[in-house]
């Protein structure tokens, strides 16, 4: 007799579920129905592309943290792709002891998949910092990264 592990089981059904009421209520939204009406392949219902959105994280590309020198107003730039959309790209800088220097949302720069995150408090001691880049697309899909400023 074939056994199902009951906790693996029970986190895919509640993310399926999850998944299954987000393309339900995009298609119900005026806003994402005209956006999943664009990106729609031949063959495939509104609710179909809803779906498959839900099921595709973010891509961290690359982070420029080589352009954090400590310094305020600095700009980080940040690559990142998603088969529709990306919401918001958080970026949260920690000191060298793990102690929270500052939080922040980087802004869509020109062009549609890079984003800028400018430094608003300055830090003396760069070596050892921990930047953390935080992703997340319409459907609430995350990817993190995390990117440590070499000593």
């Amino acid at each position: 007799m074939y056994k199902v592990k009951a906790p693996k089981f029970r986190h895919n059904n509640y993310n399926f579920v999850r998944r299954m009421r987000y393309a339900k209520q995009a298609t119900k939204d005026s806003f994402f129905r005209t956006l999943y009406r664009m990106l729609r392949k031949p063959g495939y219902s509104l609710f179909e592309t809803a779906l498959l959105d839900s099921m595709m994280a973010p891509n961290i590309v690359a982070v420029g943290w080589n352009h954090y020198t400590g310094q305020q107003n600095d700009e980080i730039p940040i690559v990142v792709f998603d088969d529709t959309a990306v919401a918001s790209v958080q970026i949260t800088i920690y000191d060298r002891n793990g102690d929270l220097i500052e939080t922040g949302y980087a802004l869509p720069t020109d062009r549609f998949q890079d984003w800028v995150y400018t430094v608003l408090k300055e830090n003396r001691a760069i070596e050892g910092c921990r930047i953390v880049v935080e992703a997340m697309d319409w459907p609430c899909n995350k990817t993190t990264k995390s990117y440590r400023v070499p000593l």
